[in-house]
């Protein structure tokens, strides 16, 4: 069963994909936040909208984070509570989140859908993510990277590249760890 978008969040989201503009994780987080404090979501509605915004939430964590994976919570409260917190992400978030990966046609969307899919299911399912997501996460780096889609200034152009080269590097691909180099060369 997928899960339900209220309309505010399909909106913004049928706004992002219909023409591509530059962005990043955080703008989008910021637009897709707004849906979850409206009054009148149902329960379901809700989860949809939290699942929609959630990947764009998390944040790199460069020397790991509380879940020992790439991704970690935004924040963590004095009281130890993680936001937001990996306990919310059932497998119904993570299969809403692998048909984002692979529909979403904003590349800098694709690449977050597949690369939380590819980084946390393992974490939250218990089972590998199948290598598609990290292949598809990329791709999309590498797309949204040469398609001028990361917003300026430069670094989240570079950010995503170096993503896309531990994703490469990790899953040992040597012709994605050659085409990530070339993208990057040119960027620069």
């Amino acid at each position: 069963m997928a899960l339900v978008l209220p309309d505010s969040t399909r909106q913004i989201v049928d706004k992002l994909e219909a023409a591509p503009e530059p962005t990043v994780d955080y703008e989008i987080c910021s637009k897709l936040t707004e849906p979850l404090r409206a009054e009148g979501l149902s329960p379901d509605e809700r989860k949809g909208a939290w699942a929609e915004m959630t990947p764009f939430n998390l944040r790199e964590a460069d020397e790991g984070s509380p879940w020992g994976t790439h991704y970690g919570p935004m924040m963590t409260r004095a009281d130890g509570r993680h936001i937001p917190d990996l306990a919310e992400i059932d497998e119904e978030i993570l299969t809403h989140w692998e048909k984002r990966a692979t529909n979403s046609v904003h590349p800098v969307l694709r690449a977050r859908f597949a690369d939380v899919v590819w980084d946390l299911q393992k974490r939250i399912t218990g089972k590998p993510a199948n290598v598609q997501y990290a292949h598809v996460a990329i791709d999309a780096y590498v797309d949204g990277i040469t398609r001028g889609l990361y917003k300026e200034p430069i670094i989240h152009a570079v950010h995503a590249g170096r993503r896309a080269l531990d994703l490469a590097t990790t899953i040992n691909d040597q012709a994605r760890v050659a085409g990530v180099k070339t993208c990057l060369l040119d960027l620069f």
